[in-house]
């Protein structure tokens, strides 16, 4: 069995009077779907360096944010049977600092702030939806 494919998931956060989540629409030709910054780890490039290197093609956030690596992976397959390929995704969260303005790419059409429960009823995957979770954990932890 082939190694699994290397991407990263980015998460921007900022603070208003609450935590809120950027997400990201696909156009129709890409799913028409709502997802935070992903993408692939290009090479011998860090998880992290991809991470900010996504989050900055994607949005043009990098130069504010930081960057807070949440410990959550998100593993998923595309395709069917021994065809299906496997992927590996950390997951991050970037902390905007309020005020930045998003500069979309042309791998996106819209792009909304909204709450953290909103933003996992809006993104379409399970994997994504936990990454959202995890990354609000990551900057907010809560006694257990």
């Amino acid at each position: 069995m082939s190694s699994p494919h290397r991407k990263v998931m980015v998460v921007p956060l900022r603070m208003g009077s609450e935590w809120e989540v950027l997400v990201l629409k696909r156009p129709p030709s890409k799913g028409d779907l709502w997802a935070p910054v992903t993408g692939n780890v290009d090479g011998d490039e860090s998880d992290e360096a991809a991470a900010a290197r996504e989050l900055q093609e994607e949005t043009g956030l990098a130069s504010a944010a930081a960057l807070r690596a949440t410990g959550f992976v998100n593993h998923f397959s595309k395709g069917e049977g021994a065809a299906a390929a496997r992927f590996v995704e950390p997951v991050f969260a970037a902390v905007v600092r309020p005020g930045a303005r998003v500069r979309l790419s042309h791998e996106h059409v819209e792009a909304k702030w909204v709450g953290p429960e909103d933003a996992v009823r809006m993104v379409a995957f399970d994997g994504c939806k936990e990454g959202i979770r995890r990354a609000i954990l990551a900057v907010e932890p809560r006694p257990l």
